[in-house]
């Protein structure tokens, strides 16, 4: 199949980040609303808050979170573990007596709390009710490493899991809900008892061998995984409420949730890196009947050099299907544009099946050629062009035309 897109740009603005989904039957754009590039060597503090809002340590995982564990080089956030013998003094207020008492902790004179290891992580000043997540990272290496990707809503603790991954399962990631309830114990197995949604899923390649885009896709009836854009999970559960969004790395412990924790061989301080998180809204939310015609039950491809597939075992069509076990699907091709400076861009397209290939035209408001691409597989591209410029932008998808005016501050 091939895709013809003609992009026309009088002049670049910071407003000018959208993503659009090209189903074979429709198409839906998504308006960037937030996120981070990390193009400056600082935490954007109007964004971010570097611990939980209730503590800044970890007890399950014997753990404080520090700001200094976050390091910046050319745009890339490194999220970082590493071994720390301190005495972290707590506030009353940070002390939860049943759970310390729980997982074995006790504390020192003066509330001091004894931990093993330090970590980086981000937590979303603002709160956030549907949209489409997504993150650029590449995993770390080792065994018992926790880096996750995932959305918290304090009350009551719902959570939605985008991304969890194990540094000892190089080829794995896992994708999760939760609710208080069990989020309705999603699905009762032969004895009627209620399971669990959540599963790990495989891939071909090691996700720590290069970078990698996830995102999660939340409305009000479903929420959709995609892996370098293509769909790899899918659940229909509803939260009605807003979510902070988080990302960080941690440790898992022998014998408690995600073990096992490191060994002797688990090299510190280890990063888990991510190029960006981007948020982006839509005003009209997908609808559930035309997802499910184009829910995909295929062979996932990856964002990079080697176009090496994800596999489709159980395990991800366990999460596919859910519920409907006729869930058919169609390929999305997942098209961006966003900024980088006042003089380029990043045209990136993910998603494209085997055979397909995509045309992208780009001109000024002259009408003169800036850039020609012909896509064939998973890519980012940057586009340069003259500072200054007005743009206009016209994308052509077969018969189907999208037209946007865009405008620099």
């Amino acid at each position: 199949m091939k895709y013809l897109f003609l992009l026309f740009f009088p002049a670049f603005t910071l407003h000018a980040q959208f993503l659009w989904q090209v189903y074979p039957d429709t198409i839906i754009k998504w308006n960037y609303t937030d996120g981070d590039e990390f193009n400056k060597n600082e935490i954007n503090k109007d964004k971010w808050t570097t611990s939980f809002p209730w503590t800044i340590t970890v007890p399950s995982q014997e753990a404080v979170i520090r700001e200094n564990n976050i390091k910046f080089n050319n745009g890339i956030a490194s999220f970082i573990v590493d071994k720390d013998s301190s005495l972290v003094k707590l506030n009353d207020w940070q002390i939860d007596t049943l759970r310390f008492k729980k997982l074995g902790i006790k504390l020192l004179a003066g509330n001091k709390m004894p931990v093993k290891y330090s970590l980086g992580l981000l937590w979303s000043n603002k709160t956030y009710k549907y949209g489409y997540f997504e993150i650029k990272f590449k995993a770390c290496d080792g065994k018992g490493l926790w880096p996750a990707f995932w959305m918290y809503a304090a009350n009551k603790n719902n959570e939605i899991d985008f991304l969890e991954l194990k540094g000892e399962k190089e080829k794995y990631l896992h994708v999760d809900i939760h609710c208080p309830d069990g989020c309705g114990n999603y699905k009762k197995n032969l004895f009627g008892v209620g399971q669990k949604w959540g599963h790990w899923l495989k891939t071909e390649q090691r996700l720590k061998s290069s970078y990698n885009v996830m995102a999660g896709e939340w409305t009000p009836t479903f929420i959709k995984y995609y892996l370098n854009g293509k769909l790899v999970a899918y659940v229909e559960h509803a939260y009605d409420m807003g979510m902070h969004l988080i990302v960080g790395n941690g440790i898992a412990k022998d014998g408690a949730p995600f073990k096992p924790g490191p060994d002797k061989a688990t090299p510190f301080p280890n990063p888990f890196f991510v190029d960006y998180v981007r948020i982006y809204k839509t005003d009209t939310l997908p609808n559930l009947t035309i997802i499910k015609e184009n829910l995909a039950l295929t062979k996932f491809i990856s964002n990079e050099a080697d176009t090496s597939s994800f596999v489709s075992d159980k395990a991800n069509k366990k999460l596919i299907n859910n519920r409907n076990n006729n869930l058919k699907s169609k390929n999305v091709l997942t098209i961006s544009i966003m900024p980088l400076s006042k003089s380029s861009m990043s045209f990136r397209a993910i998603g494209l099946a085997n055979g397909d290939t995509l045309v992208a035209t780009f001109k000024n408001s002259n009408g003169d050629l800036i850039k020609y691409l012909e896509v064939k597989k998973n890519s980012e591209t940057v586009i340069s062009f003259t500072e200054g410029s007005s743009i206009d932008f016209q994308l052509t998808i077969n018969e189907k035309i999208i037209k946007e005016n865009l405008t620099i501050r």
